[in-house]
């Protein structure tokens, strides 16, 4: 998702759109980075798949399970 923001992004960027519209798609773009940080920012709507359940965040997946090594879950 956030590839294909970034390429919209550039898109208008490279087509020359007023700055308001680079200014819309940079947000968009910050936003999708975000959420994949953390899924539960105050005063922002939680992303969900399509089955409705809530994205999980990169904060949310990462965990150690010991000093040695990283789990991914």
């Amino acid at each position: 998702m956030n590839i294909r923001h970034n390429e919209n992004l550039k898109k208008q960027e490279w087509n020359g759109s007023p700055a308001h519209i680079i200014s819309e798609f940079a947000q968009l773009l910050q936003f999708h980075i975000a959420i994949n940080f953390d899924n539960e920012l105050p005063g922002l709507i939680r992303a969900v798949q399509r089955s409705g359940r809530p994205i999980k965040s990169i904060c949310s997946v990462i965990t150690p399970d010991t000093i040695d090594e990283l789990g991914v879950s």
